[in-house]
């Protein structure tokens, strides 16, 4: 607490909040069906917590012209930075849909699962202030959800 006393604080708590993400990406296929890129932008990971995520996406093709049109799935694994707070993990697993619109772009419509340890902030209820982390010993914060993206690729 904010007068130095243990307090020992357990909730769970189910509900629906929508984030946003804006990132860019650049990836290089390693394989005919495989692709390796690495993604960076601004994210949303749960209520008031943002950052800016540093990835690593590994992206297999279904399809018969990898890299053109149709399916791939894909996992993706990384950090959420933002200023002041512990580094937070963040996954990703999903299915993707790439439609050529151009010679040059193409749309890519995106759906998974995204899950993420994070790190919020924590008000002391006795005293109301907030907790700095090198005071929280121990901090769990689960969040996970689905996500959908549409991407435009270059």
């Amino acid at each position: 607490s904010y007068e130095g006393y243990l307090v020992n604080y357990q909730t769970t708590d189910y509900g629906v909040h929508v984030n946003g993400m804006v990132t860019a990406f650049a990836g290089y296929d390693v394989l005919r069906r495989v692709n390796l890129s690495v993604h960076t932008g601004y994210i949303g990971l749960a209520d008031g917590e943002r950052g800016v995520p540093v990835t690593l996406r590994l992206t297999t093709y279904l399809s018969a012209s990898p890299g053109e049109k149709g399916s791939s799935v894909f996992a993706e694994g990384g950090i959420s930075i933002t200023r002041d707070v512990p580094v937070s993990r963040l996954y990703r697993l999903g299915y993707s849909f790439r439609a050529r619109l151009a010679d040059f772009l193409a749309l890519d419509l995106n759906a998974g699962l995204q899950i993420s340890y994070s790190h919020p902030i924590i008000y002391d209820k006795y005293s109301g202030h907030v907790i700095s982390f090198d005071e929280i010993t121990k901090i769990k914060n689960f969040n996970g959800g689905l996500f959908i993206t549409a991407a435009l690729v270059f």
